[in-house]
């Protein structure tokens, strides 16, 4: 498997995008502002998105992929998320008063996109990779993904806070060679992490004491102008471990 990083950014500004990861060249896991950085061949491919969360910052690009490719696609996108999740893009956003409603363009028996909910624990299979949605906590529902193909496994947080949940489903899987996860503000902010659903540094270490593999570990969503805090007190308190901070036009092979 091959994943590219579009957006790890925690907002926009200059060259940051918002979380969109491209696995292979036909799923996103994600469509914030870094979906949009794809070319309109590279859009055309994508078939599947797995969105963790209704939030805008990482459903923006979904949005603006269908526009771009509905005319020259001949397949409709499928999009997976938590029932939630896709009620709140169907009242919210495909409403024909925000973004028309893609579910029916070109027509109604010919759509853009499909939307089909997903639960945790639910696994979907595509061309030789499995993706297993898992329980995240954070403001609103959300989920992570646990993805697993002939070279190796890797999950996605999406946005969680502390979360049992989800590192007991990361302990069942068999390996874990790659973990994207979210640390959003530095430790100065816990207070301000803690009500809004995110990581910090410490509360994130302390996590990742539950988890029984020793992947890669790939950190994604640092707010905007708290970079280089967040940066230093990774250093601390992640000392020891296999740890990067994320940046858009990566590309890992797993």
């Amino acid at each position: 498997m091959r994943l590219r990083i579009l957006g790890s950014n925690g907002g926009v500004g200059g060259h940051r995008r918002t979380t969109a990861l491209l696995l292979d060249d036909d799923v996103l896991i994600d469509a914030g502002t870094g979906a949009a950085d794809l070319t309109i061949e590279e859009m055309a491919r994508v078939r599947k998105v797995f969105l963790t969360h209704a939030h805008l910052d990482h459903v923006v690009g979904l949005c603006l992929l269908l526009d771009s490719v509905n005319a020259v696609s001949e397949q409709p996108v499928t999009v997976h998320g938590l029932e939630t999740t896709l009620d709140a893009i169907s009242s919210h956003l495909l409403n024909d008063v925000v973004w028309p409603d893609f579910r029916k363009i070109p027509a109604p028996d010919d759509p853009s996109v499909v939307l089909l909910p997903m639960a945790p624990g639910e696994v979907q299979e595509d061309r030789g990779r499995t993706v297993t949605m898992l329980e995240a906590c954070h403001t609103v529902p959300a989920a992570g993904y646990l993805v697993g193909g002939s070279g190796g496994t890797m999950a996605v947080s999406g946005d969680t806070g502390s979360c049992p949940e989800f590192w007991q489903a990361l302990n069942a899987s068999d390996r874990l060679d790659l973990l994207v996860v979210e640390v959003s503000f530095p430790d100065s902010k816990a207070e301000l992490a803690r009500m809004t659903g995110h990581h910090h540094p410490a509360s994130l270490a302390a996590d990742l004491e539950h988890l029984t593999h020793r992947p890669k570990i790939g950190l994604t969503h640092l707010k905007p102008g708290l970079e280089e805090e967040i940066e230093a007190d990774c250093r601390r308190v992640l000392a020891g471990r296999d740890v990067r901070i994320l940046r858009g036009g990566e590309t890992f092979t797993i």
